[in-house]
């Protein structure tokens, strides 16, 4: 078992994270919030909602194990897409670097949080942003069966309706971000919107006892409270216009240690704290966020952001360029 999920892990992120890259650097600026939300909507769509919903109609019938061998028909469904249907929707190619460029390219990725270090700090941002949410299977999901007494079904119902309200949000927070201020966005939508949700996510249940609809709505309001940190994937590029490609993938390292420091956190501190310690801890954390949240707005100015270019930025060029003339250090209007 930790050799295949090991295996998984490692494949992963090359087309999930690389698709976004992709994304990212071929969409006009102006448009990118929007973008990323509908990247966002199909991702936490299957990850999500799908699954919960499958696994909450499935497993009764013919049991756990024989479900989880049916996942391996998406698993067929998604190679079979990917490898007969994705092409390329532009005309351009990525221009021919050798492998000496490629190699500079890649320690770029490495050490663009030293020559700028906001971009590591959208990073973080984006690890405290799903760290709860992966988390929560690994303590909460007892608590809410065993102690609330919620059915498994009632829960996994709660959780797919929670990811359905996250999907929705999706497209909404990145319009929101192109329209209002993607910092805005992140900050209050996300970053508050979180901290109170996830507490709500604890109270409600625990004051009011295994209430389904009360539940079902406060996990919706963290759906997309969660969700409302998606304009990340439009600000971070902007922190570093040269190197957006570089950027991006700082920003999908902390995607992927989420996945890692939310159970981590668990394991560290769930023999001190209780359940409601545990939730009052994330909440914390996404207080943090907001604070964090607030370095990245200044950046967000495209027009600054170019002064901020070093001469070295100038002549690097990214390799993901496309001919048909979409510049990666275009920005948003600043409306944060």
């Amino acid at each position: 078992m930790l050799v295949a999920y090991g295996i998984r892990g490692f494949g992963y992120p090359f087309f999930a994270y690389g698709f976004l890259v992709w994304v990212t650097l071929v969409t006009p600026k102006p448009v990118i919030g929007r973008a990323v939300g509908w990247y966002w909507f199909f991702n936490v769509a299957g990850i999500g909602v799908i699954s919960a919903y499958f696994a909450g109609i499935v497993i009764p019938l013919i049991g756990q194990f024989a479900t989880m061998w049916l996942s391996l028909l998406f698993v067929i469904a998604g190679g079979l897409i990917t490898v007969f249907l994705l092409r390329d929707p532009n005309t351009g190619r990525a221009e021919k670097l050798s492998a000496a460029e490629n190699l500079r390219h890649m320690a770029r990725g490495l050490t663009i949080v030293k020559t700028h270090p906001k971009v590591g700090i959208g990073g973080l941002v984006r690890l405290i942003n799903t760290a709860s949410f992966y988390a929560f299977p690994v303590f909460l999901s007892s608590h809410m069966v065993s102690e609330v007494g919620f059915s498994l079904s009632e829960w996994q119902t709660i959780w797919g309706t929670m990811m359905f309200a996250n999907i929705l949000a999706n497209i909404v927070s990145g319009y929101l971000g192109d329209k209002i201020g993607h910092v805005n966005v992140i900050a209050w939508l996300g970053g508050l919107g979180c901290v109170l949700m996830i507490l709500a996510f604890y109270y409600v249940p625990h004051v009011l006892g295994p209430n389904f609809v009360l539940t079902m709505v406060v996990a919706s309001l963290l759906g997309a409270a969660i969700v409302a940190y998606c304009p990340l994937s439009a600000v971070v590029p902007l922190l570093a216009p040269k190197h957006a490609a570089a950027a991006v993938a700082i920003l999908n390292l902390g995607a992927g240690l989420s996945n890692a420091v939310g159970p981590l956190l668990v394991r560290a501190f769930g023999g001190v704290l209780d359940t409601e310690g545990l939730m009052i801890m994330f909440a914390a954390l996404h207080g943090v966020g907001i604070l964090l949240t607030q370095i990245l707005r200044d950046e967000t100015n495209p027009e600054r952001a170019k002064d901020n270019v070093s001469d070295e930025d100038d002549e690097a060029k990214t390799a993901f360029t496309v001919e048909r003339g979409t510049n990666i250090d275009q920005g948003v209007p600043n409306r944060s």
